[in-house]
């Protein structure tokens, strides 16, 4: 009797456990197409001419810089100037934010895997699996505050340099062009 009762006991043991790793590779899998959903939106909102921005914003900054002769600033001039230059100087954390969201991302699909297959085979403490789900959802959690940062950020920098760069631009060009006239 008690044989049958060890077995019994084993056997509801074992399937428990079974129930518990499903679920729990259920969880990976769900968090995998988080993953996949924040990689798609970070593609979505990828700036491409980073490099180019920059380099034409400084252009245009150091030639207003160069060619500006006056005693005292217009202040809508100034106020222009100030949110230019300010938006100017966001653009290389504005990459460093793109850059730690893409990283974190693949981080993240790495150790998901490794933590999928401990527990697909019952590798390391089973009973710190949960513990270990949560601290992974976590950090998903905070790679989409990052990517929600990065996106906001990028807004107001695309904005600022839609309403100045314009202006900013065809106006150090014109006192490019009077100080050519005046050395000529």
């Amino acid at each position: 009797m008690r044989i049958y009762l060890f077995i019994t006991l084993i056997g509801l043991f074992c399937s428990c456990a079974d129930l518990n790793k499903k679920e729990q590779l259920s969880k990976i899998d769900l968090m995998n197409e988080r993953l996949d959903s924040l990689n798609k939106e970070l593609k979505a909102h990828t700036i491409d001419s980073l490099p180019q921005l920059k380099l034409s914003t400084s252009t245009v900054e150091l030639r207003i810089k160069n060619n500006l002769i006056l005693d005292k600033i217009d202040s809508e001039l100034g106020r222009k100037m100030d949110a230019y230059k300010r938006m100017r100087r966001a653009l290389n954390p504005l990459g460093e934010a793109f850059k730690k969201v893409k990283n974190g991302i693949f981080e993240e699909r790495g150790t998901l895997k490794n933590l999928y297959a401990d527990i697909e085979n019952g590798y390391g403490e089973r009973d710190k699996y949960d513990e270990y789900l949560t601290f992974e959802s976590d950090k998903i959690n905070k790679i989409s505050v990052l990517l929600n940062d990065y996106k906001e950020q990028k807004e107001l920098i695309f904005k600022t340099y839609s309403e100045l760069h314009d202006d900013l631009y065809k106006f150090s060009i014109s006192l490019l062009e009077k100080k050519n006239k005046v050395t000529k």
